[in-house]
């Protein structure tokens, strides 16, 4: 036990309630399975929270964690996408074939003050797919953080709208011939109301005593390297970048990638990010889906995978086709115009750790395919292992958010 704790523990003296009323906690709707009745017993004590109560705060944490993880090794490609949870990162492929960034391992230079081009200092920055897999190893970031020393920082991804095409809503343009072969990073986020439940959480280890070196603060870091979560989220394309949380310390700074400085608005301008800007980027970050757009406009034509579907455009229609090999698409009244679709990204500053599924983070390569109308051009992610040479997994994600098993001679 330590000191700041027994000092501490018999008080009767309150902490302020925290102030989450902009989020929307609908516990008590959610079905009452482990993880809700979890989530609800510790949020419930969290509400006022009191030393009085720590031995059963800390077991109540515990509980939570267990029900979480228990949750998320339960989790698929489909229903986190189906779920508006799935979120993307895509790596281009450059001229000489190979995809930009996949391997790429750089120094970046941030500035010492967002007002002040001066005392600029060069950063690690690890941008890389082997990058990402690095962020999902907890011992990086527990008891001991390499973050900076690795340059393992957060990254840009895009949160995937159910609704619309993979390929219409990610900030490449993967419908471009010279698309072939570029590769993304899958990776499904938590339920909203857990996301709120650990920023709750950090929130309340802020306000104790030496934070992270209590033993509540030792348990929330834990979590913290093992829980994939979101630092911002916008609409659109944020314009984020590398800055330091500290000025005063250059000796070991602290590098954040997000919005500090300037950000971008809604008519696309890079203007000064007010505190209420910032604050509504966090926000966003715990209240994720109220980022996706709405839908109004619609294309109607389904994108096929197999050669036999093909064949079947002169007996069958397009959308026909398309349910018997079970890709049909959604609703028309559900899918967006590809020039609404490239004006938003959904852009989100996430933290890429461990998941308890192992098929997560997963990989794709984009392959260009031929729809059986023939109008357009879209495509399929082939699952790869990146630990492997980039090797075939005999799987795919289709443009609609299936994850198939179809094997190589039925793709065309």
């Amino acid at each position: 036990m330590y000191p700041d704790e027994n000092s501490t523990r018999n008080t009767k003296q309150k902490t302020k309630k925290l102030n989450y009323s902009d989020t929307n906690f609908s516990l008590n709707s959610q079905p009452k399975d482990s993880l809700c009745v979890a989530r609800n017993h510790l949020n419930n004590l969290l509400k006022y929270y009191s030393y009085e109560h720590y031995d059963l705060l800390l077991l109540n944490c515990r509980l939570w964690w267990q029900a979480y993880k228990e949750w998320e090794a339960n989790d698929t490609f489909e229903k986190a996408f189906q779920q508006d949870r799935m979120t993307i990162r895509t790596y281009n492929p450059d001229k000489k074939g190979s995809s930009t960034k996949w391997n790429t391992t750089w120094p970046t230079t941030v500035i010492k003050d967002k007002n002040s081009k001066t005392s600029n200092i060069n950063v690690k920055c690890n941008v890389s797919g082997n990058g990402v897999i690095l962020r999902t190893k907890s011992s990086n970031f527990f008891p001991f953080s390499s973050k900076n020393e690795c340059g393992l920082h957060d990254l840009s991804a895009s949160l995937l709208n159910s609704k619309k095409r993979i390929s219409d809503q990610i900030y490449h343009n993967l419908t471009l011939t010279n698309t072939h072969g570029a590769r993304s990073v899958f990776m499904p986020l938590p339920l909203e109301e857990d996301l709120q439940l650990i920023s709750l959480l950090n929130d309340i280890v802020q306000r104790v005593p030496f934070r992270y070196t209590s033993q509540l603060g030792r348990l929330v870091k834990e979590y913290n390297s093992k829980m994939t979560r979101l630092w911002q989220a916008s609409p659109r394309d944020l314009g984020a970048g590398n800055y330091i949380t500290d000025p005063d310390n250059l000796t070991y700074p602290d590098i954040k990638y997000g919005v500090n400085g300037k950000f971008r608005n809604s008519k696309g301008q890079i203007v000064r990010a007010t505190t209420s800007d910032l604050y509504r980027l966090k926000m966003n970050a715990i209240q994720y889906k109220r980022i996706l757009p709405k839908m109004s406009n619609y294309s109607n034509t389904p994108p096929l995978f197999s050669k036999s579907a093909q064949s079947s455009t002169n007996t069958e229609s397009a959308a026909a086709a398309a349910a018997r090999l079970g890709d049909a698409p959604p609703p028309p009244t559900m899918q967006a115009s590809s020039s609404q679709a490239n004006r938003a990204y959904n852009e989100v500053v996430i933290t890429y750790r461990e998941h308890a599924n192992p098929d997560f983070p997963m990989f794709g390569e984009w392959r260009i395919i031929k729809e059986a109308t023939g109008a357009t051009d879209r495509g399929a992610f082939l699952v790869i292992d990146p630990t492997d040479s980039c090797r075939s997994k005999g799987k795919y994600i289709t443009d609609h958010g299936r994850h198939s098993n179809l094997g190589p001679e039925d793709i065309v």
